[in-house]
């Protein structure tokens, strides 16, 4: 197996699919996922090199034809079936082909709430650290700086709004709107009523760091949110700071 062969011809192919997907889900999204993949599996001690090697293709292959971009009708356009027809012709085994595909068919932010929904979720400490890594390495790239600019990427190519207006009467200031809002729990699919950018934040962003799987994880995410939060409170004291402002008096 020439590792570097197939890390040269995944990257290719990754790199033309993505290319397809609008700036959110780039080639550059990839590739700061593998380098946080990478980063994550040192700081949690994986040295393992058939880990690494799952780690780093699952990392490169995560968000090949992401059903996001994938039309409905197209069902022979499957994740799977691209990870095994790619990884085969580069004479990857076939166990390691199943485990790369195993973290990929998991990562999914919206399939781990709907298995929290039906209490369905799968044990933490049964998940493989490359599931943990390559899961928390996607969704750092979903929060902090880059994922603000990334969500309003994405909401701006589906046509939706960066916000729709909020009750203001109650509130005295943007930290007390975030307060009330981010109580909400996470949602798998898009709201109906307010699929606006700044919605997604409630749905989604707000509640990643309580999701992360690895001590790693957790640390770089406490920090992207706190900056995600402060993005949220400058927006509201930009848009209602009349309103906030009588609140006060």
């Amino acid at each position: 197996m020439n590792w570097t062969r197939i890390i040269v011809k995944t990257r290719e192919m990754v790199a033309s699919i993505m290319s397809k997907y609008d700036a959110s889900h780039d080639f550059n999204h990839v590739e700061r996922v593998v380098n946080l993949a990478k980063h994550i599996a040192k700081c949690e001690n994986v040295i393992d090199e058939d880990k690494l090697q799952v780690i780093e293709l699952a990392a490169y292959l995560h968000d090949v034809h992401d059903h996001k971009y994938v039309e409905k009708s197209d069902t022979a356009l499957t994740p799977k079936r691209a990870i095994e027809e790619h990884l085969s012709s580069l004479e990857v085994p076939n166990q390691l082909i199943e485990r790369v595909q195993f973290v990929v068919d998991n990562i999914s932010f919206s399939k781990e709430v709907k298995r929290l929904k039906e209490n369905t979720v799968l044990d933490i400490n049964e998940l493989p650290i490359e599931l943990k890594v390559v899961q928390d390495s996607d969704r750092l790239d979903a929060i902090g700086a880059v994922g603000v600019a990334r969500c309003l990427v994405f909401s701006g190519s589906k046509g939706r709004a960066i916000y729709l207006n909020e009750p203001t009467s109650q509130f005295k200031s943007p930290s007390e709107m975030v307060d009330w809002k981010i109580t909400e729990t996470p949602k798998p699919t898009v709201s109906t009523t307010d699929d606006s950018a700044i919605q997604h934040f409630y749905d989604k962003l707000f509640h990643l760091e309580s999701m992360m799987k690895t001590e790693t994880g957790k640390k770089l995410a406490k920090k992207r949110v706190d900056h995600m939060r402060v993005f949220v409170e400058d927006l509201y004291d930009e848009i209602y700071f009349e309103a906030l402002e009588s609140n006060l008096h």
